[in-house]
């Protein structure tokens, strides 16, 4: 877990997938094969979808066939634990923008509908200002509404303002800003 750990961090940094394809090519194939995951399964889906991100082909696992297949698992999964859907809902929202990248829309949506849930269920609303940013990031790209994307907005700022974390408001408002001015 901690070298899986590490190696998202490096492919992060330095945008390059080599830190993370030896731990990939180890133990993907295993996780891969399931169709439930444990929080070790999450932790190595997770930097599958950093180097996703940082990938320079689109082939074999990087194939946004393969991609697909995986999110639908993971969309799917079965809620086993408290602990494994807390990391369940990291892993989908830290890795939402494949989503808008490869403009899936349906995944947008159910990763929305699974992260209220496991908020709600767990009483983790640490990442609500996220999701709500999420939100309005749907509505803009794929619903094109405007009311309910600037809805999504005021409450991902008045959550950010009410847990006192103003450096999270003002970035939330610069993304609105990016997101409504071009």
């Amino acid at each position: 877990i901690i070298d899986c750990l590490q190696a998202k961090l490096d492919v992060h940094f330095s945008d390059d997938v080599n830190f993370g394809e030896g731990i990939l090519n180890d133990y993907f194939d295993q996780v891969n094969r399931k169709q439930l995951f444990n929080i070790n399964d999450l932790i190595l889906i997770d930097l599958y979808f950093i180097c996703l991100e940082s990938a320079k082909t689109t082939e074999g696992i990087y194939s946004i066939t393969f991609y697909d297949k995986l999110m639908k698992r993971l969309i799917n999964q079965k809620r086993i634990s408290p602990e494994t859907d807390l990391i369940l809902n990291n892993v989908l929202l830290n890795n939402i923008d494949l989503a808008f990248k490869y403009g899936r829309e349906n995944y947008v949506e159910r990763v929305i509908e699974i992260s209220n849930s496991i908020m709600t269920e767990i009483h983790d609303f640490q990442r609500r200002p996220i999701l709500s940013l999420v939100e309005w990031k749907y509505y803009l790209k794929f619903k094109h509404d405007f009311v309910a994307a600037e809805q999504s907005f005021t409450n991902a700022t008045l959550f950010a303002r009410l847990v006192g974390d103003t450096y999270l408001e003002n970035k939330l408002k610069e993304e609105w800003k990016l997101d409504t001015t071009t």
